[in-house]
């Protein structure tokens, strides 16, 4: 039998909220890891999820989608089992090599 852990809506909100508050600060937070655990995927794509979510309700705008360590060697070495994924935002998008407020 497999159990599953329930949801923490608290969790997952106030993780979200710190997050946006270091952006909003410009300064570095806790890290999430020390918020929901190293190995609590689930929770943290909820964050990232209710973040993005919050970005676009700004008025922030998607540009694209992105994924991260596909490859088996770096997963490996990151002690990672699976690729990473996100989203991007056009007000933090540098493709076009324009200069990036850092800070």
């Amino acid at each position: 039998m497999t159990s599953v852990r329930p949801v923490d809506n608290h969790l997952i909100e106030d993780t979200a909220a710190q997050i946006a508050d270091a952006e909003r600060a410009g300064a570095p937070r806790t890290p999430v890891r020390n918020l929901i655990g190293r190995n609590d995927i689930d929770t943290a794509y909820r964050v990232q999820d209710l973040n993005a979510d919050a970005a676009v309700a700004g008025r922030h705008h998607i540009v694209d989608r992105k994924i991260g360590m596909t490859s088996p060697a770096v997963q490996a070495q990151l002690g990672a089992d699976q690729p990473d994924f996100g989203v991007l935002f056009a007000h933090i998008d540098g493709s076009s090599n324009r200069f990036m407020k850092v800070g």
